[in-house]
């Protein structure tokens, strides 16, 4: 366990929430209008396109998710890691996970990470849980 959450005796799972801002739901926007304009090309070229069907989640930066994890930790031990968790959007779907590294503020120490977002599914709040390996990567 890393040594910043040792003195806080936080068991492994922390909560947290986050609001997407407006430029993600534009860039939604814009990904489901291509989509749409995608399909109507491909129907108007008299593609046959039986049981098609197009839908968009709304999707939020890893960076954000990353933030977001990093200030769940931070609340509950005093202490804020360093987390990262990649470079590519994140469907805002209850249930997604990924795969992050925190590096401990305390020793430097990189400790995998699985960062869960839970979202109700309305609106574009969302809360993730963190869970942290026991040992260090390296």
């Amino acid at each position: 366990m890393p040594e910043f959450m040792r003195s806080s005796h936080v068991a492994g799972r922390v909560v947290a929430t986050k609001t997407i801002s407006l430029e993600s739901r534009s860039m939604i926007s814009r990904r489901l209008k291509m989509s749409m304009l995608v399909v109507g090309l491909a129907a108007t070229s008299s593609l046959a396109l039986a049981g098609c069907s197009v839908s968009a989640n709304l999707t939020v930066p890893a960076s954000s998710v990353a933030e977001t994890a990093a200030d769940a930790l931070e609340q509950s031990v005093g202490e804020r890691p360093e987390m990262d968790c990649g470079d590519n959007a994140v469907d805002l779907v209850d249930g997604t996970t990924l795969e992050c590294d925190l590096t401990d503020p305390a020793s430097g120490a990189v400790y995998g990470s699985t960062v869960a977002i839970e979202y109700e599914g309305e609106g574009t709040d969302y809360a993730v849980s963190v869970e942290v390996d026991q040992t260090p990567k390296s």
